[in-house]
């Protein structure tokens, strides 16, 4: 996390001591909001997004890509994004600031064939077999360090550290998920699981973790 720029440490005798960046903050900010978001049914429409940017932009051009990609829409066709989700109200505006609003349009519409929507998916989000390998990673990783939890094994400095680890982990996951609905999805995608288990570990450690907090600022502040 601290290679990544994410959380920065200062060292005082033999305690260390750690705080997130504003990078780190911007984007816990961005994985809590997917990670927490409780699943709305899918009411079977698209957002697409048309595009076209000059050549001699082309930094604009591959700055809305991966803002796109950001908002969970994927490449459909060169210069043609989709989402089964609704346009996110601050897209909107993000994209103004960067320069490139003028160049975007957006529709609202059903796909009618001929394909099934979720060979769309296949070729829209590529990369989702290999986002469904890092889901089971991160399973085969925590689902150990719980039974450890379960069995009393974790001090509370261990726990703070895993809580906070497990955060960052599943997060830098997260933000690569377009939340795409089930109805789109594989019957054995692995999210839910991994999901259900960030959470449970989220939870359950988190008295542990600030007590181990609160002794430490106490000690620091000298109460």
């Amino acid at each position: 996390m601290q290679r990544d720029g994410l959380l920065q440490s200062r060292q005082e005798g033999r305690q260390s001591f750690y705080c997130l960046t504003d990078a780190g903050q911007a984007e816990v900010r961005m994985g809590a909001k997917q990670i927490f978001s409780i699943p709305t049914e899918w009411d079977q429409r698209w957002t697409v997004a048309a595009y076209s940017i000059p050549e001699k932009q082309r930094k604009k051009r591959d700055a809305l890509r991966v803002s796109l990609r950001g908002y969970g829409f994927g490449d459909l066709n060169p210069g043609l994004w989709i989402s089964p989700r609704p346009l996110p109200v601050e897209a909107s505006q993000k994209w103004q600031e960067m320069g490139v609003g003028k160049y975007l349009e957006f529709f609202r519409a059903e796909y009618i064939g001929p394909d099934d929507p979720r060979k769309l998916v296949q070729k829209a989000w590529p990369k989702l077999p290999e986002l469904d390998k890092e889901y089971r990673a991160y399973i085969a990783r925590y689902q150990p360090v719980l039974r450890e939890f379960e069995a009393e094994l974790l001090d509370d400095q261990k726990c703070f550290a895993v809580r906070l680890q497990n955060l960052f982990e599943f997060v830098s996951i997260n933000l690569s998920d377009p939340d795409l609905p089930s109805a789109l999805l594989p019957e054995d995608w692995s999210r839910p699981a991994a999901q259900a288990l960030f959470r449970n570990i989220n939870a359950r450690m988190n008295g542990p973790a600030q007590r181990f907090f609160d002794a430490i600022c106490g000690s620091k502040t000298g109460g």
